[in-house]
């Protein structure tokens, strides 16, 4: 995921309206991810997801600047409505 988020920096491939990552990853952590993010001043929203969703994780996810956290098993409804709420509520903070 990251060598997709640092081809978006050199501008070979447009920057995504917002992402989508369980926390608990292969090879990767969510958590660690966001902070990455945030760390390089990108503030593309981030929905995270958690099989595991405790007060620490969540609490967590919010320090770090996660738009929401959702539990699975999420409906795809619920992770479109997510997406569809952070990327509109992003766009409305950049608009002049």
């Amino acid at each position: 995921m990251l060598v997709l988020l640092e081809s978006t920096v050199r501008d070979e491939i447009p920057p995504p309206d917002a992402l989508v990552m369980d926390i608990r990853m292969p090879r990767c952590d969510g958590l660690a991810v966001l902070r990455a993010l945030r760390l390089s001043r990108w503030n593309v929203p981030v929905v995270l997801m958690t099989a595991y969703p405790d007060q620490e994780t969540l609490g967590r996810a919010a320090e770090l600047g996660a738009a929401c956290t959702l539990a699975k098993p999420a409906a795809m409804d619920d992770v479109v409505r997510a997406v569809t709420i952070v990327t509109e509520l992003a766009k409305r903070r950049t608009e002049p």
